[in-house]
């Protein structure tokens, strides 16, 4: 296979042709999601309310967990997974989210189990060490086999992102000491991919010390990278070790540093850490591409790649819609968000990989939904690999989460009670031999995988030249006393801008409706400059939402040195600016209506 890299906004090969990935994720493999593939067994109702009722009184909040079973014996049976979430969200209504989330760490090894990490402790707590180690080799070698990448193949994919867990290549006991026995996996998935013509993206889903709070960073509740040393430290050995095993492979086509780093305090502390990683990977492998996620942190906060000193590399987010809106969230997402994409990866010069989403049930949109997410980024030319390869579900229906389902009703898995046989028996079910496509989910995948943008791809190319021409202007830096002259400038380019915006099938009331308008400026204000924000417009929140008007959201995030510690952004504002900006509030107004398409009105740029 030939070796990938970035060039500008594309990714091309050895040969400089342009690349569009579009794959899936095999999601629950190398980092266990239990909710994934329902490894829980089917409690008895009366036997499941006594645990509860239990660990309800341990915390002292058993009364409200009464009153709620007392609530729901009145209403209509519902699915066993259904229940458990409508039981849960009304007991956090009761006792609190912290109440709630300790009642689930305490109940769920009797209905399922939250992470990775607690099935295999379970497990040990039962079973011989050499048996853990046999249940989870008959789980891998199930889950996902050589046959699911040829199936990748045979839909019209050409990439595959691999999630791990950091606890597949070292113990918490034993850090620094990688594991033989983690080691084949990853080396085995490249195989099968260089054999059958497929790229691998390793994927680090669950870091060391966790980079989020959530069950599928493989220890939930955990969230301790951010704030200690040691596990800084051990996710850049790990990553430095990884990049070093696979630096002259090409089937690995990069490294997606973290999954969802929503656990970092600031977007700067963030990439402040991404640059740690990828200077460490870079000391030992200059050529595979770094992937960088936002963390739900939005793409604007994303430095300039330029002023980091990053090559090679791709920005990523992932995005979830309602479960219940049919397709009209996708629409919308397509008209809305996805033009503010484009326009901001042409301002950072690289591409763009969506590693995640979902329409996740037929009321969500079901295949048709995906169409369109698939479709329309296409259109883009952005990089994709919905969530995920394949979902268990308890009882039919089935969910829209894998592109591979399990038919009927799911057995279960007795974690907490069944023999070692009978557990090891459940994890050969596991096999995709045993499951079906969703029929329509595949089509979608067969004629949108591997599709360059198309028809679209004048219309890119004229906008392309349009936006380079924008850009020195949308790239000031106004830490300096903003001129009147250089401010209706600014305005000029805002409406040329939002201009090109509607041209890319965006909405003029969205461009200035989406940006960050909530961008914080308290704290970060020389003191003086700080007086004057509130004498002239009562509020920090107020100028805020003026400036960002001003610079059009999304298009203008001023830029510059380390002292910021809310996003990688050095904001200086002159009282001058202020009363400047004050005085041509009446003229902003009027352009931001102009850029929502209502001339002649005016909109208040105070009022988000």
């Amino acid at each position: 296979m030939q070796w990938l890299r970035t060039d500008g906004m594309r990714i091309v090969n050895e040969d400089g042709q342009t690349v569009y990935l579009r794959g899936t994720n095999f999601g629950s493999w190398l980092l266990i999601e239990p909710w994934i593939p329902s490894m829980m067994p089917r409690p008895d109702s009366a036997e499941l309310e006594k645990v509860v009722l239990r660990s309800a009184r341990k915390i002292g909040k058993e009364e409200e967990a009464k009153q709620v079973f007392e609530e729901f014996k009145g209403k209509p049976r519902m699915k066993d997974m259904e229940f458990f979430e409508a039981w849960r969200n009304r007991f956090t209504e009761l006792a609190g989210q912290v109440a709630a989330a300790r009642l689930a760490l305490d109940v769920l090894p009797h209905i399922g189990l939250v992470d990775e990490s607690r099935l295999w402790k379970l497990f040990e707590k039962r079973f011989s060490k050499a048996q853990v180690q046999e249940l989870k080799d008959a789980f891998r070698s199930s889950w996902i086999n050589e046959q699911d990448v040829v199936a990748v193949k045979n839909a019209n994919m050409n990439m595959v992102r691999v999630p791990f867990f950091c606890q597949l290549l070292e113990d918490d006991d034993h850090p620094g000491v990688y594991r033989d026995d983690g080691w084949r996996w990853l080396d085995a998935v490249v195989g099968w991919g260089r054999k059958h013509g497929v790229y691998i993206l390793l994927d680090m889903h669950g870091v060391p010390g966790g980079q989020n709070d959530a069950g599928h960073s493989g220890v939930a509740m955990r969230n301790l990278l951010w704030f200690r040393p040691e596990w800084q430290d051990r996710a850049a050995a790990l990553w430095k070790a990884v990049a070093s095993r696979y630096a002259d492979e090409p089937t690995v086509l990069g490294y997606d540093l973290m999954n969802e780093p929503w656990g970092a305090q600031t977007p700067k502390v963030l990439h402040d850490f991404h640059d740690r990683l990828y200077k460490t990977i870079r000391e030992v492998d200059s050529r595979h591409i770094i992937v960088m996620e936002e963390g739900y942190k939005q793409l604007w906060t994303f430095p300039s790649p330029a002023r980091r000193g990053w090559t090679n590399v791709v920005y990523s987010l992932h995005f979830y819609m309602p479960r219940d809106k049919g397709t009209q969230p996708f629409e919308s997402l397509a008209r809305r968000l996805m033009p503010q994409w484009y326009l901001l990866m042409r301002s950072y010069n690289v591409p763009l990989f969506v590693g995640e989403f979902s329409s996740q049930t037929e009321e969500g949109g079901g295949a048709a939904a995906m169409e369109i997410a698939f479709r329309e980024m296409n259109r883009y030319g952005f990089h994709w690999a919905p969530w995920t390869y394949k979902k268990v579900d308890m009882d039919p229906p089935q969910s829209f989460w894998g592109l591979y389902m399990w038919p009927g009703k799911w057995p279960g898995v007795q974690v907490n009670t069944g023999s070692f046989k009978l557990i090891k028996e459940a994890m050969a079910r596991y096999d995709s031999a045993n499951f079906v496509p969703h029929k329509g989910y595949l089509e979608a995948y067969k004629r949108h995988g591997c599709s360059a943008p198309g028809a679209d791809a004048e219309l890119l190319k004229n906008m392309d030249a349009r936006i380079a021409a924008l850009m020195p202007g949308l790239k000031r830096t106004m830490g300096v006393t903003l001129q009147e002259d250089e401010a209706l400038k600014t305005l000029a380019t805002c409406k040329a801008a939002a201009e090109a915006f509607r041209e890319l099938g965006g909405d003029g009331s969205e461009f200035l409706e989406m940006g960050p308008f909530y961008f914080e400026l308290g704290g970060h204000l020389p003191e003086a400059a700080e007086r004057a924000v509130i004498r002239e417009f009562g509020s920090i929140q107020a100028f805020s939402d003026v400036w960002m008007r001003l610079s059009a959201g999304i298009w203008f995030v001023p830029r510059g040195g380390a002292e910021m510690t809310s996003i990688d952004a050095d904001l200086t504002v002159a009282p001058e600016t202020v009363q400047l900006l004050a005085r041509l509030k009446p003229k902003i107004d009027a352009a931001a209506a102009e850029m929502a398409g209502r001339k002649g009105q005016s909109v208040d740029v105070t009022q988000p």
